[in-house]
């Protein structure tokens, strides 16, 4: 039975809600949703409750649809303890394909009395901080010993910056458990 406009224009905002192409979730609903001998792991049979089918598929569901791929990904941006010797830095780059958060622990592993700042810089911002310059930062935490992260980022290439302004001493180990999560 063919979709009414009213099912369509309905179809139409289910899919921009989920931020899918119209005519990707027009064909799942369309075959994938009246398909009464559909079969699903080895069963042909239809499914009890036919009521379902005017339901919009949760993203979950569709997620399969695109590669098998979930809507967002995770990827490590450090996940290690590394040294910064005073008056120096160490940065992990990282981009962010749409809307990304970027969140993680760090501490202090040496137990120092010592103290980094964390920041997260852009291109343009980091060749600052090589060059000495004033830097604008998208997150600063001021100086701590440990702590946790949550920044939302949008599309751009960017800085993971663990600075060690002490401008004299031992170098200072850091731990650092930090993920990028793009949606």
């Amino acid at each position: 039975m063919p979709y009414s406009r009213h099912k369509m224009v309905s179809i139409n905002k289910t899919a921009r809600s989920f931020g899918l192409p119209f005519v990707l979730l027009q064909i799942t609903i369309a075959f994938g949703g009246c398909a009464h001998r559909a079969v699903r792991n080895g069963n042909s049979d239809p499914p009890s409750d036919l009521s379902s089918r005017n339901t919009p598929p949760s993203k979950d569901a569709v997620a399969p649809l695109i590669g098998g791929r979930s809507l967002s990904t995770e990827k490590t941006v450090a996940r290690e303890s590394f040294f910064v010797s005073p008056a120096d830095y160490r940065d992990f780059s990282f981009s962010v394909s749409e809307r990304g958060l970027l969140e993680g622990k760090f501490s202090i592993d040496n137990g120092e009395s010592a103290r980094f700042n964390l920041l997260v810089l852009d291109d343009l911002n980091l060749e600052k901080l090589r060059h000495g310059g004033r830097i604008a930062c998208y997150y600063e935490s001021g100086p701590l010993s440990s702590g946790t992260l949550s920044v939302e980022l949008s599309r751009q290439t960017y800085h993971l910056v663990f600075v060690n302004n002490e401008p004299v001493g031992p170098r200072i180990s850091i731990g650092a458990d930090v993920k990028l999560i793009n949606r």
